[in-house]
């Protein structure tokens, strides 16, 4: 990673902390790509090293397999690298924590816990107990609830009830796109600062010197759509199946002008957009 890159990601931690100085929610805004997770963990770290009564709670994506990704990179974090972290302790709440399947243990000696949105559904082995318990015994500990909603944009009504059922003491939301309708952006990483700092890559075709459409930005996903092109033909001939592709635009203001460029090309190679 680049000084620059690196720079930029300890700003927008730094700033977040100077905002929840005087905010009780704060909306962190930053491109796919940038590394939030990493700043995620970065934010509670330092958050816990000025006040050790700190305990978090990170809701994730529905899917267990994003809460375990998150829950990867805290732990890493948290215990290797040059640049580990000292403070955070992670743990991520399953219904694997238990093999009897009339009850879940969460561990409580912990002060990172990821949850997916949907283990916290009303009635659930998670809901119908565990949580609550724990949140209770956090209270009785004289702990501060911090909760993270990652990829905020996403309906938590569950995890927002707990929140405040159990009177949070911060909340921290982060997306690449938050509903400007809900939520007042606080700390911004732009997709030009980004990009700038080689965070992320700039996929869109560059423009004069004559170069052709295939020599720009898009000359990798040119050579991906070939080569799905040719993985399609096999598996039509094979197996009779008619394979996608899924291709991912960058959250920006300029994705209109994304989605043309990348029209030309899916029409270049004779490729359906759907």
């Amino acid at each position: 990673m680049t000084l620059e890159a690196q720079n930029l990601q300890n700003n927008a931690v730094s700033e977040i902390i100077e905002a929840l100085k005087t905010k009780t929610e704060v909306t962190f805004k930053a491109p796919t790509g940038s590394g939030k997770t990493v700043m995620i963990a970065e934010l509670m770290d330092k958050l816990l090293e000025k006040n050790k009564d700190l305990v978090f709670i990170v809701s994730s994506l529905s899917k267990s397999e994003l809460a375990q990704q998150n829950d990867r990179t805290f732990q890493e974090w948290s215990k290797n690298g040059k640049n580990f972290l000292k403070h955070i302790d992670p743990y991520l709440i399953s219904t694997d924590t238990s093999n009897d399947e009339s009850g879940v243990n969460l561990e409580y000696n912990h002060n990172v816990y990821t949850i997916p949105r949907d283990l916290a559904k009303k009635g659930g082995k998670i809901m119908s107990g565990p949580l609550a318990s724990l949140m209770h015994n956090f209270k009785l500990s004289h702990k501060k609830l911090i909760l993270i909603k990652d990829e905020c944009h996403i309906e938590t009504k569950n995890i927002d009830k707990i929140a405040d059922d159990h009177d949070f003491f911060k909340r921290i939301n982060v997306s690449a796109t938050p509903q400007t309708t809900k939520f007042i952006v606080d700390v911004e990483i732009t997709e030009k600062d980004a990009i700038e700092a080689k965070l992320i890559k700039h996929y869109l075709p560059t423009r004069g010197e004559g170069k052709s459409y295939a020599e720009d930005k898009y000359h990798e996903l040119n050579e991906c759509l070939k080569l799905f092109i040719d993985i399609r033909k096999k598996y039509q001939e094979t197996f009779n199946i008619n394979p996608c592709l899924i291709i991912q635009i960058p959250n920006t203001e300029k994705g209109d002008e994304e989605l043309a460029h990348l029209k030309k090309l899916l029409n270049k190679e004779e490729l359906e957009l759907k």
